[in-house]
C-alpha cells in the first residue's frame, strides 16, 4: 500500500467504519504527534467491521508512528491478521494489549508476527478466546525482546493444555 496517502484520502476510507474521534486519533499518530503515545481502540468506536484494506491501512499508520508507544484493542471488528501484518516492522510500539477471540489461523499467524515485532517489551493477552493458543504463544516465544508477558482469563481448549504448559513453564 502506498506510504503518500493524504489525510482526506485516509478519513474518507475510515469514516465508513470508525467514530470521528478515533479518525483523528489515528491521523494524529499518523503525523507523529508527540502526545499521541496510547491509542486504545475499541469496538464501541468501530461503527461498521473494517475490511481487509482499512484494516491493513490502520495497521501501516499506527506502525508507522514514531510517537505511538502503547495501543490496546479491545473486542474490535477487523481483519487482525491485515492490521497486525501492517504493524509487523513497528519500530515505536512497545506495548500490545489485546483482548478479543483469534481462530486457529489468525492466533498462530498472529503470535508470528507479534514474536517479529522488535520494539515489543510488554505484551497483555486478556479476556477472549484463542483456537491455537499453543501456536499463538510458540509464536511469542521467539521474541527476545519482550520482556513481560501478562496472560489473563484467556479461554481455549482443555486438550491444549498439553501443549500450552512447556511454553509456559
Amino acid at each position: 500500500m502506498k506510504n503518500n496517502i493524504s489525510d482526506d484520502e485516509d478519513r474518507r476510507l475510515f469514516s465508513r467504519f470508525l467514530d470521528p474521534s478515533l479518525i483523528n486519533d489515528v491521523l494524529s499518530c499518523k503525523r507523529n504527534n508527540p502526545y499521541m503515545t496510547y491509542i486504545e481502540i475499541k469496538h464501541t468506536d468501530i461503527k461498521d467491521d473494517l475490511d481487509s484494506m482499512a484494516s491493513r491501512r490502520l495497521g501501516n499508520i499506527l506502525g508507522n508512528s514514531t510517537t505511538l508507544y502503547s495501543m490496546q484493542l479491545t473486542r474490535c471488528c477487523l481483519d487482525v491478521l491485515e492490521l497486525f501484518e501492517g504493524l509487523r516492522n513497528t519500530q515505536s510500539i512497545t506495548e500490545i494489549g489485546l483482548s478479543f477471540d483469534m481462530d486457529e489461523i489468525e492466533s498462530r499467524r498472529v503470535g508470528a508476527i507479534i514474536g517479529q515485532i522488535a520494539s515489543l517489551k510488554y505484551f497483555c493477552f486478556c479476556h477472549c478466546f484463542v483456537e491455537d493458543m499453543a501456536g499463538f504463544l510458540n509464536g511469542l516465544q521467539h521474541n527476545q525482546s519482550i520482556q513481560h508477558i501478562s496472560i489473563g482469563q484467556i479461554n481455549f481448549q482443555a486438550a491444549e493444555m498439553n501443549n500450552i504448559a512447556p511454553i509456559l513453564f
